[in-house]
């Protein structure tokens, strides 16, 4: 993200904390080498009693955009199943259609002739 990569400089805290004149900080990231992780390793710093002043927030609840995206592509993916599934039933029931349309004259010649209705549907 454009602006993410804008904004952030990756440094050690003590090279930090120097070049902005202070001895702490109000926020503090943790990179993970997966985003699986996440969620684990959330949990357990909040359950640490050490961190317990702190509020321990994941990437996923401040990440607005990704968010957005991912639920706008959501619908759009819902849309095409629909699509694609309406395609399918429309095929399906078209040859359905097309196969009885095609035989019905076989149909009423075996009729003609005395054969049951039973045996018209048995052997189809």
């Amino acid at each position: 993200m454009k602006a993410y990569d804008d904004t952030l400089l990756r440094i050690g805290i003590v090279l930090a904390r120097e070049l902005l004149r202070t001895q702490g900080a109000h926020v503090w990231i943790t990179t993970l080498p997966s985003t699986d992780l996440t969620e684990r390793v959330t949990r357990e710093l909040k359950a640490d009693k050490r961190l317990a002043p702190f509020a321990v927030v994941p990437w996923t609840e401040l990440a607005d955009f990704y968010n957005k995206t991912v639920e706008l592509l959501s619908r759009q993916i819902r849309v095409i199943n629909l699509i694609i599934g309406v395609i399918i039933i429309l095929s399906i029931s078209n040859t359905m259609t097309m196969s009885v349309l095609e035989r019905t004259v076989e149909i009423g010649t075996a009729m003609a002739l005395g054969v049951r209705r039973r045996r018209i549907l048995g052997c189809s």
